[in-house]
């Protein structure tokens, strides 16, 4: 041995090596780095071991390449340690790799010892010995992915997606590992999916993103470590890409055997936050299948209307104005923002100065391919009078409301039992799917498929995909007779509290309920020689008409000067039979 400063290593001395990997969390057997640590140092204690240093590592050992691990056995081979303590033998390798670097070492005396709490392996032993306990450690990772995938195939194959859920949903931890389900955050549902809304209504991310951390006070989910904060912008972005939200998931192929796994989209089970046609629109809005982003919107109308000779979009002009005290001219304030531009009064000694502010929409006459002709400017107040004469020929009074939502009502329950009828047939069909599928996992899964003798992973795969597509088209009809039962009522509601209120809300509304009214009227808004046409969705048509039909009965719609409700009655129901297929 060498007396110098340095300091001394005899060929003797023993490494420390502890390991831990993020995928061994849930194996009760595998204790921690600190665990481990003391345990090993109880025993360099009682048995008086020469330690050269304390190595620990985060890493599997399923593949090749730690770091330390591979530093500690060049250091071995270096002569620097000839012995190791591990708290087990797989801590050293679960990859052929690995295992034979070890054993070559162990059989060629380079490594004396392996010693472990409970065991130690020395050079002379036979080579069998180590070469067991290491292929049980390799075959236990192939036995762990292989449970591993076979775990989230079952998953999907009931609807739900592995993992963390995002935002606006939660795990259920009342159910074992596997057969959690994902469900509504009571606490963060309804503003996540009112973020939406006012997205697909056009406002900008940013400012929505302001929005929920200034006034709705949205945080994150606090775990033990994070979370408890605002949503990020990017997170905001995240949550609008994310087909989650409408009921379907992307997740990789859970299978095994395959290298180049790819995404797929599966349909998920848990409760939808908006329709797939809400996600294509937001997809639209956010610049996605080559289609620009819109900017942000300052004005009620922009976006919604179209030239109708060229096809370009109607856009906003904004100009304000002031009438100097002085020499009484009118002149653009945003281009002279100080002075008169004919007196060079200054606009701040003028007393009491008259502010104009116009607004007016007009065609961008962006299409180079089209020579357009409208040059014409629509003020803001002559659009909005077009929309309120729009919104007149629907008007309906609260007595008449009452009356078309009792009628309606009583009509609901005749449709139910019609409706209980299909949606009783479709049931049974989907639980028979539901039954084959579960069958197939079951056989696909089962101990006596572990070598693919009753299945192969193509054959699997192949019969699912047969399942799931029928199971898929009787989940659209029920669905479809599930919605029209939930929603027939809600929806008539919604349409003729709309014309009772719309042209209230029309005068006295700001910039964002009046685009709302505005959209909600009906589609293909177009501009032309200052005349606005619009395309009526069928509900309100359909309203249109009976309050048409209604005056021509001559049934007063005014409660002060009310006819008989029987006739009120008689003239809606006589008049809007279409109304109930709709």
């Amino acid at each position: 041995m060498k007396q110098n400063n340095q300091k001394i290593i005899r060929c003797d001395d023993f490494f420390i090596y502890r390991r831990k990997s993020s995928d061994e969390k849930r194996d009760s057997q595998i204790a921690s780095l600190e665990d481990q640590n003391r345990e090993l140092q109880e025993q360099v204690v009682r048995e008086g071991i020469i330690i050269v240093d304390n190595l620990k590592e985060a890493r599997t050992g399923k593949e090749p390449g730690r770091p330390i691990f591979n530093k500690m056995l060049d250091d071995i081979e270096a002569g620097k340690a000839s012995r190791i303590l591990c708290w087990r033998l797989d801590r050293l390798a679960r990859n052929p790799i690995d295992e034979g670097r070890i054993r070559w070492f162990l059989q060629q005396n380079v490594i004396k010892e392996i010693k472990t709490p409970v065991k130690s392996y020395y050079s002379k032993d036979h080579a069998l010995i180590p070469a067991i306990e290491f292929a049980q450690a390799a075959q236990y990772s192939r036995d762990l992915r292989t449970m591993a995938f076979r775990n989230i195939r079952s998953k999907i194959s009931k609807g739900w997606r592995p993992g963390l859920a995002p935002l606006g949903y939660l795990n259920d931890t009342s159910k074992p590992h596997g057969e959690r389900e994902i469900i509504p955050d009571t606490d963060r549902f309804g503003l996540i999916k009112k973020g939406w809304e006012l997205f697909l209504s056009g406002i900008s991310v940013s400012k929505i993103y302001k929005i929920a951390k200034d006034e709705w006070g949205l945080r994150t989910r606090k775990t033990r470590r994070q979370g408890g904060k605002p949503l990020s912008l990017s997170q905001w972005y995240q949550i609008f890409t994310d087909p989650f939200y409408y009921g379907w998931f992307y997740y990789l192929e859970p299978q095994e055997d395959k290298e180049d796994r790819e995404r797929i989209l599966c349909h998920g089970n848990h409760k939808p936050m908006i329709t797939e046609m809400e996600f294509n629109r937001a997809q639209e809005i956010l610049g996605r299948k080559g289609k620009p982003q819109p900017k942000t919107r300052t004005f009620s109308y922009t976006g919604l209307m179209r030239c109708e000779e060229c096809g370009s979009s109607i856009i906003a002009d904004e100009k304000h104005q002031i009438i100097c005290t002085k020499c009484k001219f009118k002149f653009d304030s945003d281009a002279h923002k100080e002075k008169c531009p004919k007196c060079e009064t200054m606009i701040l000694e003028m007393r009491e100065p008259k502010l104009l502010h116009y607004i007016y929409y007009r065609c961008s006459r962006r299409k180079k391919d089209s020579e357009c002709t409208q040059r014409k400017y629509l003020p803001i107040k002559q659009l909005e009078e077009q929309i309120d004469n729009e919104l007149q020929n629907m008007d309906i009074d609260e007595d008449y409301l009452k009356i078309a939502l009792d009628y309606l009502n009583e009509k609901k329950g005749e449709d139910f039992k019609t409706q209980e009828i299909i949606q009783k047939s479709l049931q049974d069909n989907l639980n028979i799917c539901d039954a084959r599928l579960k069958k197939l996992n079951n056989d696909y899964t089962s101990s006596i498929n572990l070598d693919y003798s009753l299945y192969s992973p193509e054959e699997y795969k192949e019969q699912k995909q047969v399942i799931l597509k029928e199971k898929q088209g009787f989940e659209a009809e029920l669905n479809d007779v599930e919605e029209n039962c939930k929603q027939w009522l809600e929806l008539s509601e919604k349409t003729f509290n709309f014309c009772a209120y719309a042209r209230y809300h029309l005068a006295n509304g700001d910039l964002q309920r009046k685009r709302e009214i505005l959209s909600a009227i009906g589609e293909n808004l177009t501009l032309k020689n200052k005349m606005l046409s619009i395309s009526e969705y069928e509900p309100f048509v359909i309203i249109k008409n009976t309050i048409n039909t209604i005056k021509a009965q001559k049934v007063a719609l005014e409660p002060k000067i009310l006819a008989s409700k029987t006739r009120k009655k008689e003239a809606f129901a006589s008049s809007i039979p279409t109304w109930l297929r709709c």
